[in-house]
């Protein structure tokens, strides 16, 4: 049996990080995270594909094993300060006219601290 890693393994390793990436970027709160993140792991993981080179494949290990742990800081920072949840998250469909009343500018004037 060889202990040397081979291109197969190595990209099944690879593939493993990286759809652990794609699930732990389906935790954030906020959606324009969650959509960036999830678009760029998913690019990486179509470029992996094409990729069949071993010393290229353990880079792309290694920056994955980061990531993932990176990704995974960032997820916890950002549940500790979840904001409101934007128009687009609390509707269905996402469009204008669906019912849900927009807190928009208000007709009273801000008052002025200054005197």
């Amino acid at each position: 049996m060889s202990t040397t890693p081979t291109v197969k393994g190595t990209k099944a390793a690879c593939s493993r990080l990286l759809n652990q990436l794609i699930q732990e970027t389906k935790r954030f709160p906020q959606l324009n995270y969650r959509e960036y993140f999830g678009k760029l792991a998913a690019e990486r993981k179509a470029d992996l594909q094409k990729t069949d080179d071993l010393v290229r494949l353990k880079e792309v290990q290694a920056q994955a094993k980061l990531d993932l742990e990176q990704m995974r800081r960032m997820v916890a920072t950002s549940r500790l300060y979840v904001k409101n949840k934007s128009i687009l998250e609390t509707t269905d469909s996402g469009c204008a006219g669906s019912g849900v009343k927009h807190q928009g500018l208000s007709s009273k004037k801000p008052k002025s601290n200054v005197k």
